[in-house]
């Protein structure tokens, strides 16, 4: 993602109780460099749009912490006030803060550099849900962490001061209603046919961009000859690529793929490239 069109992203899942998670993704990285300093960078200021939504929790990711950024005090406070979740990673020190309000994992690194200080490879998965208690909803939080084990050596659970193996926090929500479903025939609701086109419509669209986003990893993951094959091959490559910073002629290359209906060839060729690397590793 980078400026102006590109600096935030988001996503809207589908809880238990029927209500929404809409996970937002900050971009603090399209000016950061080998030079980077603690807070130096920034996100836009468009990050600071995000509201409160009726029936809607808040989960925001950014790459860098607060403290590396130049706005971070402005939007540790906007995310305090209206996300329920907050994640960052960079630092690589793993640490969850339990607030009241909100959820704020700092992630580690499943791979980090070994001469770093600290050195603590882990990663962690979270569960949220939405649960009723005493009348209210709230919007269950349990993190599990997972950091790496010597001898024998395996990723165990990291757990808090009272011997618990996930951390866990129960944040309240604002009052929600599910909406009233009109049973067939009745005044109003709207015709079942037109439903299920729509119901499908978004269906096909989750699919299509859960698609494009697995090829695009395993796109990421080939040598940069390998791609630039592919995309010669498929004939994806546009003159107006040249300008562009390579993550971001590969990214339009994709979406090109996706856009020409190009996205099984273009899967295969990942596959045939797949293939000839670990043939190479055989033999070497």
């Amino acid at each position: 993602m980078a400026p102006p069109d590109r600096t935030k992203l988001d996503r809207l899942y589908t809880l238990n109780d029927g209500s929404k998670l809409r996970v937002t993704g900050l971009n603090s990285a399209f000016v950061s460099s080998h030079a980077d300093e603690v807070g130096t960078l920034f996100v836009d200021p468009a990050s600071f749009t995000l509201t409160d939504e009726y029936g809607v929790a808040h989960l925001v990711f950014c790459h860098h912490p607060y403290n590396w950024l130049a706005n971070g005090h402005e939007l540790a406070d906007h995310l305090g006030d209206v996300a329920h979740v907050h994640l960052f990673g960079h630092e690589h020190t793993n640490r969850i803060e339990l607030n009241r309000d909100w959820v704020r994992v700092a992630a580690s690194a499943a791979h980090p550099d070994r001469t770093e200080r600290g050195w603590e490879p882990g990663y962690n998965f979270l569960e949220l849900s939405v649960s009723q208690q005493n009348g209210e909803r709230r919007l269950d939080v349990t993190a599990h962490v997972r950091i790496w084990q010597h001898r024998p050596g395996q990723f165990v659970a990291k757990t808090d001061k009272g011997g618990d193996d996930f951390f866990f926090q129960s944040i309240r929500l604002d009052a929600w209603e599910p909406p009233v479903e009109h049973p067939a025939g009745n005044k109003g609701a709207e015709p079942a046919d037109q439903t299920d086109v729509h119901e499908s419509t978004v269906t096909e669209e989750d699919a299509s961009m859960t698609s494009l986003r697995s090829i695009s990893i395993k796109f990421s993951k080939l040598t940069f000859s390998k791609k630039l094959e592919i995309a010669g091959k498929l004939e994806l490559f546009e003159e107006a690529d040249k300008k562009l910073p390579d993550y971001e002629r590969f990214r339009q290359v994709l979406l090109r793929a996706r856009e020409r209906d190009l996205l099984d060839a273009f899967e295969a060729e990942i596959k045939t490239a797949q293939s000839s690397t670990e043939t190479t590793k055989k033999k070497d």
